[in-house]
């Protein structure tokens, strides 16, 4: 098994991404049935690798079920990876690749889903149930209510928010009840978007809003202007001015090298450039979109 899960869903995540890509026709004829099938065979191997942490039964807290651990441990699940799973888990399903091995099972996500509203706060939003996996991912912003001070969980909220809105097509049971989570997660976001002072969760907390068509979109996707720099790779969304990689030129091309000076905050901003270039591609503003992409 993989240790930890994520880079089991990531790799999964990488091939089902790059067989999305070459279904919009860029593989051309090079990619033919054959490599489609060796890409789907190695595509299950990692499903089954992260499906390992998948906590199916746990009778002493079956508040848990149908969720996922970093680690394959059922008393440390986490909200965050369950979310990220789900999201990755829907883009993987496609009729033709059923027909040819990758099947993913519906009530898999319905099971999920059923996680992430039962462990939906009263106010709308997501608390992790373990430790905090990225501590610059999940910034902590305190809100006062009735006298206590309670953490915003922004990010971790619209990650989850987008997980559900992206499969909002299961059935069963916990379909009667994802619409409702759905608003409720958005009046959250849309009530404290305004206290964001971080990228990533700017960025984020825009995307979500604008899958779920709030009516603070536009006002979400104005704030991310005041994370927006430029440097010559590109425009990028950032807390800090990052180094542009150093450029020489052999010859009529440059040619880019490694940055002069390294930051703590690349992956970051990257990650936060990544969801606004989403949010782009779903206001159909292609050449910002590329701008970013560039970055």
């Amino acid at each position: 098994t993989t240790a930890p899960a994520d880079s089991g869903i990531f790799d999964f995540a990488m091939m089902i991404y790059n067989l999305r890509y070459m279904l919009q026709g860029h593989g051309g004829r090079a990619f033919d049935e054959p490599k489609l099938l060796q890409v789907l065979i190695y595509a299950n191997m990692e499903y089954l690798r992260f499906m390992a942490m998948y906590v199916n039964s746990y009778p002493d807290e079956p508040w848990r079920e149908g969720s996922f651990s970093q680690f394959g441990f059922s008393n440390e699940t986490s909200v965050w990876m369950t979310a990220w799973t789900l999201m990755t888990l829907r883009d993987a399903v496609y009729p033709e690749w059923e027909e040819k091995g990758l099947y993913i099972d519906p009530n898999l996500r319905s099971d999920i889903v059923k996680f992430l509203v039962t462990n939906q706060k009263t106010n709308g939003s997501w608390a992790e149930t373990t430790t905090i996996e990225d501590r610059h991912k999940f910034g902590i912003r305190l809100t006062n209510v009735s006298g206590t001070y309670q953490q915003l969980n922004l990010s971790l909220t619209a990650q989850a928010l987008i997980a559900l809105q992206l499969n909002v097509d299961i059935r069963g049971i916990p379909a009667k009840y994802i619409t409702g989570a759905i608003q409720r997660a958005k009046q959250w976001l849309e009530q404290h978007f305004r206290l964001i002072d971080d990228a990533f969760d700017m960025a984020i907390v825009t995307y979500a809003l604008h899958l779920t068509n709030s009516a603070e979109q536009d006002a979400a996707f104005a704030r991310l202007t005041l994370f927006k720099r430029m440097n010559e790779n590109g425009i990028y969304y950032s807390n800090l001015n990052l180094p542009a990689m150093t450029k020489t030129w052999p010859n009529v091309n440059p040619r880019y090298g490694p940055k002069p000076v390294s930051t703590d905050f690349e992956a970051h901003a990257v990650s936060a450039t990544a969801f606004v270039v989403m949010t782009y591609t779903h206001k159909a503003r292609v050449k910002e979109a590329e701008q970013c992409g560039k970055f």
